[in-house]
C-alpha cells in the first residue's frame, strides 16, 4: 500500500498541485526554527545567537491563569470557618454523571470531577462553584457559599 499522497490522489479528492503544497509545508513545519548555525553576538548582544526570543512570556502561553495564594494571615478560627461554610454550601445527592468537570487544583495537578450535565450547566453559569479544601477535597459549593469563601480565602475556589 503506498502513502496517503498517492491514494487521495487516486481517489480524485486532491489534486497534484494541493499535494505538493500540503507536502511542502509538512516539511517547513517539521524544520527546527533558527535556521541552522548559530552566530556569535557582537558588541552589546548576548551570546548564542543575539537573537530575540520571539515566543510570548511564559504567563501568556496558554497556561491556566494564576490562581490566588492561600491566605498565610488565616487565622485557626478563619480556616474553621472555610471548612464550616464549604460544608455547609456543599451540593450533595445525584452529582456524578457521564461529564468530566477538569480544574486546575491548589497543588497545580489537573483532576476532574464526573458530573451530570445539569451541574455542568450550572458550573458554567457559575450557580455552582468548586472548592478544595486544604487536604485536597474537592466539592461542589453553592454561589452563595462561594461568595463567602472567597472573602476569606479566593485560593479554595477553583
Amino acid at each position: 500500500m503506498g502513502d496517503m499522497r498517492e491514494l487521495l490522489l487516486k481517489a480524485g479528492l486532491v489534486s497534484e498541485e494541493q499535494a505538493k503544497k500540503a507536502e511542502e509545508e509538512a516539511q517547513r513545519s517539521a524544520r527546527p526554527q533558527g535556521g541552522g548555525a548559530r552566530k556569535k553576538g557582537g558588541p552589546g548582544q548576548e551570546r548564542g545567537g543575539g537573537g530575540q526570543d520571539r515566543r510570548p512570556p511564559r504567563g501568556e502561553r496558554g497556561a491556566a491563569p494564576p490562581r490566588p495564594e492561600p491566605n498565610a494571615a488565616l487565622s485557626p478560627k478563619d480556616a474553621k470557618r472555610l471548612l464550616e461554610l464549604a460544608q455547609k454550601g456543599r451540593i450533595e445527592g445525584k452529582t456524578r454523571g457521564q461529564r468530566r468537570w477538569y480544574y486546575v487544583s491548589k497543588k497545580g495537578s489537573v483532576p476532574y470531577l464526573e458530573l451530570t450535565d445539569e451541574l455542568v450547566k450550572e458550573l458554567e453559569q457559575g450557580e455552582v462553584a468548586i472548592a478544595e479544601t486544604d487536604r485536597g477535597e474537592a466539592w461542589l459549593v453553592t454561589r452563595a457559599c462561594a461568595k463567602e469563601i472567597a472573602q476569606l480565602d479566593p485560593s479554595w475556589l477553583r
